[in-house]
């Protein structure tokens, strides 16, 4: 099924004219920049798969999670004897 584009009206001033005239296709430059936002918003966060809380990406790596099976598990360092 082809995807139905819709209309939507944007008001520009004399300089973003200009700049909008200078685009080959300004639509689909406009459409590019707006999944370009959107993707930005969507990599901001990441969720643990251990203890599925969702952290800031920036942060993610220095979260600290503790669920009961971990307590259990063996995580000590190996000494070379």
């Amino acid at each position: 099924m082809a995807r139905k584009n819709r209309t939507k009206l944007i008001t520009l001033d004399e300089t973003t004219w200009e700049l909008a005239l200078k685009k080959s296709n300004f639509s689909e430059w406009v459409r590019n920049q707006l999944r370009s936002e959107r993707n930005k918003t969507e990599v901001t966060m990441k969720r643990c798969t251990y203890c599925m809380k969702q952290f800031p990406y920036k942060d993610f790596y220095d979260h600290v999670c503790i669920i009961p099976e971990m307590a259990e598990w063996d995580v000590s360092p190996i000494q070379e004897e």
